[in-house]
């Protein structure tokens, strides 16, 4: 039986890349590494990552196309019903990702968040997404870890810019006053680009198209990997 290890790429703001990023994290995973993972779709109202699977696997059925390597497992199950089904699952994966949404006040949602040993939250530098991100982390921490800690379960919490511009005078606000705010960062940061955020999007693709120093996107996996306690090598990519 596998240790899992459960991971939410969460934030109460909408539009910072929580589904893009699961679903980025999940298929760097299951193309560079022996790693079994899994995904929760637990976002009850929008289901983006079943919705965008069904719709990938029905255009690869329709013109006779295969993947080159086996996609990773989703699964829809109602934020509700959540805390009766991970049972079934847990030891068989090495990873599980939870897709929810933001609101912390609905009960499912904090089961999915109290499963959670990982929580990295993606926000831009504006005003708005930074008061929402401080926010939705003292709301964490008001609500989720001190009943982790009953259990002796520890949750490691990382914030990471998502879709910014390094140029910008908001940036170099931000870069003077980050190490006054509750939470860490991680060192790499996304760039907004419109084919990773865009029509592009994909829970099939091991976004090799997008390789380079613009997007950062391996860097930022593999980063995230390191937190977790999972070493990969940037030339085995």
């Amino acid at each position: 039986m596998k240790n899992t290890k459960f991971i939410i790429i969460g934030n109460q703001k909408g539009g910072v890349g929580k589904s893009t990023m699961t679903s980025v994290m999940a298929n760097f995973i299951a193309n560079n590494t022996s790693l079994k993972v899994l995904v929760f779709d637990c976002d009850d109202l929008q289901e983006t990552l079943y919705k965008k699977r069904h719709r990938e696997m029905e255009f690869l059925k329709e013109n006779n196309l295969r993947l080159k390597n086996e996609a990773y497992q989703i699964v829809k199950v109602n934020s509700n019903e959540f805390k009766n089904v991970v049972s079934k699952y847990e030891g068989d994966y090495d990873f599980i990702f939870i897709d929810v949404p933001g609101n912390l006040k609905q009960t499912g949602v904090i089961e999915c968040y109290l499963a959670a040993d990982y929580i990295f939250m993606p926000t831009d530098i504006t005003e708005q997404d930074m008061d929402s991100t401080i926010s939705f982390y003292n709301e964490v921490d008001k609500k989720i870890i001190p009943i982790r800690r009953q259990e002796k379960l520890v949750t490691v919490i990382y914030a990471f810019l998502n879709k910014i511009n390094k140029v910008t005078r908001t940036y170099k606000e931000f870069d003077s006053y980050k190490d006054q705010l509750p939470f860490n960062f991680l060192n790499t940061h996304i760039g907004y680009s419109s084919v990773t955020f865009g029509d592009k999007f994909s829970t099939i693709s091991d976004y090799s198209f997008m390789k380079g120093k613009e997007n950062l996107l391996d860097n930022l996996c593999i980063e995230i990997m390191e937190v977790v306690g999972v070493k990969v090598s940037i030339e085995n990519i």
